[in-house]
């Protein structure tokens, strides 16, 4: 463990003897403490601190707000994990209108017909026009096309 992380939680905890180095249960507490990141202690000490009313924390309690961090991680990690690039999604959206106008009018009509037998298009008019297309009903009818195609 970092000496940083010590004085961070000496900082919130000034009451807890174990995070001084010279204190006997210094030792064990870090033993306790290895399996977590200095990040996630530093996070759980600062979660803790929101919680807890006073100026001490054990080294249990420590560790089971070490759990709930990494578990919340893990939880956001997973949700975070789909994350769309800008540049990714111009690519996508011009690559889907190149292929509106490679169609011909039939296999617009075809895609269309498709989508709304399926669900995936509403029965609201679609305008001839495919330049005033707004950017769903492009990546929709494109990729309609590409799964009857």
């Amino acid at each position: 463990m970092k000496p940083e992380t010590m004085q961070t939680i000496f900082e919130y905890f000034s009451g807890s003897r174990w995070a001084i180095p010279s204190s006997k249960q210094h030792e064990s507490a870090i033993l306790s403490l290895t399996g977590y990141t200095d990040e996630t202690i530093v996070l759980a000490v600062k979660q803790a601190k929101i919680g807890l009313g006073r100026t001490f924390i054990s080294v249990a309690e420590l560790a089971t707000q070490c759990k709930m961090v990494e578990r919340k991680a893990k939880h956001v990690g997973v949700r975070n994990e789909i994350v769309f690039s800008q540049d990714e999604v111009n690519r996508d959206r011009d690559a889907a209108f190149k292929r509106i106008l490679n169609l011909s009018k039939d296999e617009i009509r075809a895609a269309v017909k498709h989508g709304r037998e399926i669900g995936a298009l509403t029965n609201d008019p679609i305008d001839p026009d495919v330049f005033k297309w707004r950017a769903w009903q492009i990546g929709m009818v494109s990729a309609l096309a590409e799964t009857i195609g």
